[in-house]
């Protein structure tokens, strides 16, 4: 079986490239398909990303049918900073059959090894806001606006091909409960007493925007240590900042401050837009933004998408006063079900402070990683 892979350097070709998943999944009632309009923008230059990345996106063809897609990366900002030399892969889709993958990861594999990496790792994103991580379980619950989906054999293909696993993320669900836990509450409370703390009013998105000069510099210094993460560029804070501010919900956001009024934990969770986006189809309009905003408005289901401490302030608790803030807006919304963003499995004192309400692992994804051998 002959596969043809082909770079992206038409326009029709990249359409094609953003499209190919709505064919894919096209019968896949757990597939949350994305913005077509946010992911065009997203992978083409006014992403400030594309400044500091070096970028391939490939199709592949069988007998001139598009059968499958992938992108592979190298953001030298993250490899300066970790020490390494590794390319990253993303956005890769394919039917099932391993000559397809091959012919895909072949094309990346020697692209990445031409420019001098010694390894390569995905699926992943640019920065730790985007969407990374294969599934493999939980193939049959609905996938979320922030996170992958993927067929059943995607991870098996990369097993065969030598992908091993690098990093592993687990999601959670829990029903919201009627109130919060005595002990949590009572933690709560202690902390602000103890250490002065102070709520910084959300009211709209107004009080949003104003706390972003101090949300970045909180995010990369809490999420430092994890892997890949890579500082935000001021570009890329100000795109991030426009990309999601649309999606916040004032009720649903936690930001707390030391007695000095400065920024040292946040937390941020969502109504669930896996359902608008499904009706959507891609498609803002005709109906796509009367979905969304009826998904901020009516909704039993929310998504806990971030919760960030300043290091010096971790290990104090910090993340129940959060929890505990966060729980009680959702149901003032009338929210009944919370589902977590992926929290890495070596995250202990999380899945700790999870274990404190009745949470089930609905969901794992794998980072894989891959050394190459250049044997050309």
């Amino acid at each position: 079986m002959k596969i043809e892979v082909r770079e992206v350097n038409t326009k029709r070709a990249f359409h094609r490239f953003i499209t190919y998943p709505f064919k894919l999944y096209a019968d896949n009632a757990y597939w949350v398909p994305p913005l077509i309009r946010m992911e065009k923008q997203f992978l083409s230059p006014r992403n400030p990303v594309f400044k500091q990345i070096e970028f391939r996106s490939i199709l592949a063809f069988y007998k001139g049918r598009l059968v499958g897609r992938a992108a592979v990366f190298i953001n030298q900002r993250e490899n300066d900073s970790a020490g390494v030399a590794h390319a990253r892969f993303g956005w890769l889709d394919f039917e099932n059959n391993i000559a397809i993958t091959k012919a895909l990861f072949r094309y990346m594999e020697d692209w990445a090894l031409s420019r001098g990496m010694t390894a390569l790792k995905g699926p992943m994103g640019f920065t730790n806001f985007d969407k990374a991580g294969m599934l493999y379980e939980g193939f049959d619950k609905p996938g979320t606006m922030a996170t992958l989906y993927n067929h059943p054999y995607y991870p098996k293909h990369l097993d065969s091909l030598g992908y091993q696993k690098l990093a592993d993320w687990h999601e959670f669900v829990a029903p919201v409960p009627e109130k919060t836990p005595e002990k949590v509450s009572r933690l709560a409370k202690l902390l602000y007493e103890r250490y002065g703390l102070q709520d910084i009013p959300v009211r709209g998105r107004k009080d949003v925007n104003r706390l972003m000069d101090q949300f970045f510099p909180l995010v990369e210094a809490a999420y430092a240590d994890i892997e890949g993460f890579v500082p935000f560029s001021d570009a890329q804070k100000l795109f991030y900042k426009k990309r999601f501010a649309p999606f916040l919900h004032p009720q649903l956001t936690k930001f707390i401050a030391d007695q000095e009024g400065r920024l040292i934990a946040f937390g941020i969770s969502m109504p669930s837009f896996t359902k608008a986006l499904q009706k959507a189809r891609g498609r803002l309009f005709p109906f796509g933004w009367y979905y969304i905003r009826q998904a901020l408005k009516h909704n039993d289901l929310a998504d806990l998408y971030l919760i960030g401490v300043h290091p010096k302030w971790q290990r104090k608790g910090i993340p129940a006063i959060i929890i505990n803030d966060i729980l009680d807006g959702m149901r003032r919304k009338g929210i009944r079900h919370v589902e977590s963003n992926p929290e890495l499995e070596t995250n202990k004192k999380l899945h700790l402070l999870f274990g404190k309400y009745e949470t089930h692992v609905i969901k794992k994804r794998r980072v894989f990683i891959k050394e190459l051998i250049d044997i050309r």
